[in-house]
């Protein structure tokens, strides 16, 4: 009889009593997990005497993919784990089950294979049928993780149901089957991580490991009178790396929000770090509250924004100007009225003393700001000492060259023009001498000046080797090596790029908040140098260059990045523009950077996956070139991953299927004010009825998460110069893009390239200097990324391209006219094509099944015969007949040909038709 395990992993039971027939059985299923040696490639084969590291009950296999500790199990890479016991059906009939998992597992039910997805892979699924009866099954499901992230999700569509993950209620084990040897002593000796979950559970992976630098920005959750105290676009500011003494700044309500020691920045851990949000992870001292701005205008302490709280201030209240680093310092740069400050947070270890330097210039008259606040302690004066008594313990503070004022439960300064300081302390009451001293010894407050005009560097260029494609035909894939190992630990996830005017430099951005510049790309790629040019900004994913200078989004605001000293690191980040708002919800990211023929800048603001709070959540945003405005442009995006801005500035969008969203679309903007699909985000009254139709829509099998587009615009593209391309974050391969326009109405099509890029592609960009593609991606759910991040090039090569250019559909037919020469025995023969065609349904439900054309409501792909086939004089345009053709969402037609050079073409054109002429 083994011991009773921790409450952490005490069985999961269900609500409410068993039945009868339940009398021999618990709920759950009984989880082994094995730690294994070396690199795991594949299920293990066990020694029969092997004990298990832990055993426990499990509820539901419904685990998301991680990095760090797998769900409290102590386990990171190269275990196994295998959970058994019994699937309870309540109606007889074909389930469909599927496994989805990081890296393999599969599924057995009465002991037999269901699903087998093994192998060593990202986060895929696999699926696979079951006839069952009634009643209870035998069900047994094996996951094994080798490296990286690591996730496992069981799920099934009964029939006439939805699919969905298994639910808690079909699973139970035999009383006592949970009765296992294994090996508690050594299971405890393993190292405690974090289990996977949003705010306070702190994460464990590359994301959380690596240096952000001297700051850090987010949505934090401050801390200061428990949790929730948001800074939504908070930055936490490193003071003392042996005390991690931090504080935290608001730079929308201009406020401090947080002091601690301890324990520095908690990571969420949830989807690798990307759901939930980052923390004050220590002794948090002192604060104000989350409703609080650190300023007053003429007196006035209410927040002017109102019912919704989120956004900068207006600008004649205060203004977020950006902030300098000097080495390990940051110093804050702010407007105040028509003030305009510099300040300085610092920490003195040996009095435990944090302060706050201000250097004020062009203030109208004196500025009142919230120093701290606390509910429940008394606001006093001691001698020169503002005081937050709480009975034993006391936050503390004193200025120099400003002074201090106390109100309900809280502190206030008033700065004047020139050098001030305050200083600030917690602890108990008993000490206050202490702090007492290290102020009589401070020194006068400091000119910041110096610190404005670039620092020392801290980071080490480090050099890799390019690796050319050998792929013949017209296109060959070129790796430009990511740095994946580096000394600053960065998490390589990368999510934009542009080229500097040489065409030598490229800028990248990462998923956590660094750019780097990479220099080098020549046409051997044989030395690359890479240098992190910024590091702590907020979950970057999109980035710009302007006359040489980067531009780069964050979930907070547009940051211009300048290098002052010109040692290739920036020292000023500058708020270009953050008018949009921000809130705790993990899903709503700003997705991709461009600018139109006049210099303004486009990006997309994600929704929270329900309805708008913020003014620009689920929106297309028109930033102005000079960065002081930003208007929404169009509206109804759910996660936008990806936009262009093309010829004539024509602005191209993509989304990911869900609610609302019923498969991956390429929406053709012309207008201002054009509704793309998702109604949580009309921004509409009232609310759209219908949902305008896209240029296209990917069928899901062919992209299942949208990235970015972008538009050839280099003669070394031959017929493809002028073209537009998608990229596939979640299929990681790259698309050519038909169009089709009919009146006033544009409608087409997709055709893949035939590789598949090492991770999930985002942003791609023609580089001006050698007239080539270049893209970047990364992976964090939903893709088939084999790596963390990618850095490649498409090189076309001059040789025939053998793909379609452009379609044209009729009432019976539709004509594709190819890049090439096609051979007229194969291209000319209807046996060499197949067509099917469908529907889809736009509703609140997750996605959308297809549905037969001639029965809408039959689900599946319906058959379309090809009549005939025919190839055009020129042998570069093949018509092909059909009985009749109407307007439909997906038509999909492969086809087996020759080029006019032999080439084997093997291909599928997914085209949408919206009207015909």
């Amino acid at each position: 009889m083994r011991n009773a395990l921790p409450l952490l992993f005490a069985t999961l039971l269900l609500t409410g009593p068993l039945s009868a027939q339940d009398k021999d059985f618990e709920p759950g299923l009984v989880a082994e997990y094995f730690a294994m040696a070396g690199g795991l490639g594949g299920f293990p084969k066990l020694d029969a005497a092997q004990k298990p590291t832990l055993v426990r009950i499990d509820k539901a296999v419904d685990f998301a993919d991680v990095t760090g500790d797998f769900y409290g199990a102590r386990m990171i890479d190269n275990f196994y784990a295998r959970w058994t016991g019994v699937l309870r059906v309540e109606k007889p009939g074909k389930i469909a089950f599927y496994t989805e998992s990081d890296d393999g597992s599969r599924l057995l039910i009465d002991g037999k294979m269901v699903v087998d997805n093994g192998g060593v892979h990202s986060m895929s699924e696999k699926g696979g049928p079951a006839d069952l009866t009634a009643g209870d099954h035998e069900v047994k499901i094996e996951f094994f993780q080798g490296g990286g992230e690591a996730g496992v999700r069981v799920s099934w569509q009964p029939p006439g149901g939805k699919k969905e993950a298994i639910p808690a209620k079909a699973f139970f084990h035999k009383k006592g089957a949970d009765q296992i040897a294994w090996d508690e002593a050594g299971w405890k000796k393993r190292a405690k991580g974090a289990t996977a979950g949003g705010p306070g559970k702190r994460g464990a992976g590359k994301f959380a490991e690596m240096d952000h630098g001297p700051f850090a920005a987010g949505t934090i959750d401050a801390a200061w009178g428990g949790k929730g105290n948001w800074a939504n676009k908070g930055i936490a500011i490193k003071l003392d790396a042996e005390k991690q003494a931090h504080v935290c700044f608001d730079p929308e309500q201009m406020r401090m929000s947080s002091a601690w020691t301890g324990g520095g920045v908690g990571w969420p851990a949830g989807r690798d770090g990307l759901e939930g949000q980052p923390f004050a992870d220590g002794n948090i001292l002192w604060g104000t509250k989350k409703a609080s701005l650190g300023f007053s205008k003429d007196g006035d302490w209410k927040d002017p924004r109102g019912k919704v709280p989120y956004g900068p201030l207006p600008r004649d209240w205060a203004h977020w100007n950006g902030l300098y680093r000097h080495g390990e310092s940051t110093v804050l740069s702010y407007t105040v009225g028509a003030a305009e400050i510099l300040e300085l947070p610092a920490y003195d270890a040996k009095s435990d003393t944090f302060s706050r330097t201000f250097n004020a210039a062009k203030a109208a008259g004196p500025l009142s700001m919230l120093v701290a606040e606390k509910d429940g302690a008394t606001a006093t004066m001691d001698g020169n000492l503002a005081l937050l008594d709480s009975g034993e313990t006391v936050v503390a503070v004193a200025a120099a060259g400003a002074a201090l004022q106390t109100g309900m439960n809280r502190i206030e300064a008033v700065l004047p023009s020139g050098k001030s300081a305050l200083y600030l302390w917690a602890g108990l009451k008993a000490d206050l001498a202490k702090f007492r001293a290290a102020v009589k010894s401070a020194s006068a407050p400091a000119d910041l000046a110096p610190l404005t005009k670039g620092g020392p560097g801290r980071n080490t260029a480090v050099t890799t080797t390019g690796t050319l494609g050998k792929e013949p035909g017209a296109f060959q894939l070129d790796v430009l090596t990511v740095p994946y190992e580096n000394p600053s630990k960065s998490y390589m996830r990368l999510t934009g790029v542009d080229f500097f005017k040489d065409g030598r430099r490229a800028a990248v951005c990462t998923m956590d908040g660094d750019v780097w510049i990479v220099d080098g790309l020549d046409d051997g790629l044989e030395k690359l140098t890479w240098k992190r040019h910024a590091s702590g900004l907020f979950q970057t994913l999109g980035l710009r260059i302007v006359d040489d200078m980067v531009h780069v989004l964050g979930r907070d605001q547009i940051t211009k990045l300048h290098d002052l000293n010109g040692d290739g690191e920036a020292d000023f980040y500058e708020n270009f523009n953050n008018d949009c708002g921000v809130t705790p919800a993990y899903h709503e990211f700003a997705h991709d950077l461009q600018t139109d023929s006049q210099g303004n800048f486009y990006y997309l603001k994600g929704s929270n996956l329900g309805g708008a709070v913020v003014p620009y959540h689920g929106s297309l945003i028109k930033v102005a070139k000079d960065g002081k405005s930003s208007e929404v442009w169009t509206t109804g995006f759910r996660a936008p991953n990806g936009m262009s801005v093309g010829p004539g500035d024509i602005l191209t969008t993509s989304d990911n299927q869900g609610n609302w969203t019923p498969s991956t679309p390429i929406n053709y903007i012309t207008k201002q004010g054009q509704f793309c699909g998702f109604l949580p985000c009309s921004h509409q009254t009232p609310a759209p009825k219908e949902r305008p139709n896209p240029l296209c829509w990917i069928p899901y099998d062919q992209d299942n998460s949208g990235g970015g587009q972008l538009w050839a615009t280099t003669t070394k593209w031959g017929p493809f110069n002028g073209e537009l391309f998608h990229l596939s974050y979640g299929k990681c391969v790259l698309f050519h893009v038909l169009r089709e326009q009919v009146g006033d109405v544009m409608q087409g099509g997709v055709v893949k390239f035939p590789f598949k890029f090492i991770s999930g592609s985002m942003r791609g960009r023609f580089n001006p200097a050698d007239g080539q593609m270049y893209f970047v991606g990364m992976r964090g759910w939903q893709t088939d990324g084999a790596r963390d991040g990618c850095f490649q090039r498409v090189r076309c090569t001059g040789k025939p391209m053998n793909m379609p250019l452009r379609a044209k559909a009729d009432a019976t037919s539709i004509a594709i006219t190819f890049t090439d020469k096609l051979d007229a025995e194969t291209a000319g023969s209807a046996d060499s094509y197949t067509a099917t065609w469908a529907n889809i349904r736009w509703t609140g439900d997750y996605g959308s099944p297809e549905f037969w054309v001639s029965e809408p409501n039959k689900k599946g792909k319906e058959p379309l015969p090809v009549k005939s086939a025919e190839l055009s004089a020129d042998g570069m345009t093949v018509t092909l007949k059909f009985e009749a053709l109407k307007p439909v969402h997906e038509l999909v037609i492969r086809y087996k040909i020759r080029g006019a050079d032999g080439s084997p073409i093997n291909q599928e054109l997914d085209y949408t038709i919206n009207k015909l002429p």
